[in-house]
């Protein structure tokens, strides 16, 4: 059976969150830059934030009464997505620098291209 496009509109806000969530996962391998990831996470965040204003304009169920959207669906997610986006935009600027730079040994889980090598004890 194909969704309506009533029922598409009230999923749009997860949709897109999820959909730039996996686009960032699939192009980690094949960037070098993590600038890029920055943008494209910022951006990602924003649009499902504000996808949520046309998701409840209108109103009403999706897919048979499994979701609903009213006005206290939409302010439910905007008290959860403003915190998140706010994080967000605040520390993927900050973490840019720290993943291209190179890493200490002690903070490497794994071997890693930025990891420098363990410093050897002093005599």
């Amino acid at each position: 059976m194909i969704p309506r496009t009533d029922d598409l509109l009230r999923v749009l806000p997860e949709a897109i969150w999820c959909g730039f969530g996996v686009i960032l996962m699939l192009l980690q391998p094949f960037t070098r830059s993590r600038q890029v990831f920055t943008f494209f996470a910022i951006l990602g965040t924003g649009l499902g934030t504000a996808a949520t204003i046309f998701a409840g304009h209108p109103g009403g169920s999706a897919f048979f009464g499994l979701i609903q959207m009213d006005a206290f669906s939409v302010f439910f997610h905007f008290s959860l997505r403003i915190p998140i986006w706010t994080a967000s935009a605040c520390s993927l600027p900050s973490s840019t620098p720290w993943c291209s730079s190179p890493r200490p040994a002690w903070a490497c889980s794994r071997p890693h291209r930025n990891c420098s090598p363990p410093s050897s004890a002093s005599k």
